[in-house]
């Protein structure tokens, strides 16, 4: 019995000696403590990182110096999204980046729809045309001049692409066009068959259906009346308009990002949320903020 009273004696001054240490009230609470840097991330992943963007974006690895500048600053805040986000901005938008940047988009857009030809190549079908057009011009002409003139002027669409791109935004729907509507697409693609099945195994990773193909033969092989995902046309330029203002235009360009960037197919809801972003942003740019700001990107395991 004595026993059992020193033993609730021995509680009670423990109880007595633990409660005002475990207590928590305003008063043991710091406000003007910095938050710690986050260590785990390592100083190579980091260098990764900036290394992979050079690469994904201006086509080339960083240098020492660039290398050097950019983990410090994505270090100095924790290596944020946030941070993330403007590194990649200012690779997009830097004089010194800017240029290779915007050439880098107009590569990998001549890879996706033109096999990627190389400048010579394009520029020699420029001039073919206008050779064409001054023949015509001279032989008095008028109406070959001005559709042979026209056939020039959807190559130099395309040769004057980055540069249009300095002083506007990429809108990557309607260079989609302009990569599908001319003579160079055509020989790649010859015949109306290979136009048809090219144009929507690239933008919608698919075949067309039998009746899609049998709805825009005649629109793309001799301007005759067709239906297009329950749109009247009546030409290719008409088909490739509704084409790249579909959702499934939208969905395709979710699908190349993922795939160009991250090496896989998006999950239903990344689709779904990517859908969304281009149906109401359009912000090619924006889009790219946002994919390789991601943990996944940015090689951090969750």
């Amino acid at each position: 019995m004595i026993s059992d009273m020193f033993n609730q004696i021995k509680l009670l001054i423990c109880i007595v000696l633990v409660l005002p240490a475990i207590s928590c009230n305003k008063d043991n609470v710091f406000t003007d403590n910095p938050i710690p840097p986050n260590n785990t991330i390592s100083t190579l992943t980091v260098e990764q990182y900036v290394n992979r963007c050079f690469v994904d974006l201006l086509g080339r690895g960083a240098t020492s110096d660039e290398l050097d500048q950019f983990v410090e600053a994505l270090e100095s805040d924790n290596f944020s999204v946030n941070s993330r986000k403007s590194f990649i901005a200012s690779l997009q938008s830097t004089e010194g980046f800017k240029q290779q940047y915007l050439n880098k988009v107009y590569v990998d857009m001549k890879a996706r729809y033109l096999d990627a030809l190389n400048e010579d190549e394009i520029q020699q079908e420029a001039d073919f045309w206008l050779n064409q057009a001054l023949l015509a011009q001279i032989l008095g002409d008028a109406l070959a001049y001005n559709i042979l003139m026209l056939e020039r002027n959807k190559i130099m669409g395309i040769i004057n692409m980055a540069l249009y791109w300095e002083n506007s935004s990429i809108d990557y729907a309607t260079c989609a066009k302009t990569m599908m509507f001319n003579s160079l697409y055509d020989d790649l693609n010859m015949g109306t068959f290979n136009f048809i099945y090219a144009s929507f195994d690239q933008n919608f990773y698919r075949y067309p259906t039998d009746e899609e193909y049998n709805q825009l033969y005649a629109p793309v092989e001799y301007n005759g009346p067709g239906i297009f995902f329950q749109q009247n046309v009546s030409n290719k330029s008409e088909m490739l308009d509704v084409l790249i203002e579909s959702t499934e235009f939208k969905e395709g360009l979710v699908r190349w990002f993922y795939r160009s960037y991250l090496i896989r197919e998006p999950e239903a809801q990344e689709l779904t949320d990517g859908i969304a972003y281009w149906s109401t942003h359009n912000d090619f740019n924006g889009f790219i903020q946002k994919i390789l700001s991601d943990d996944e990107y940015a090689g951090i395991t969750q």
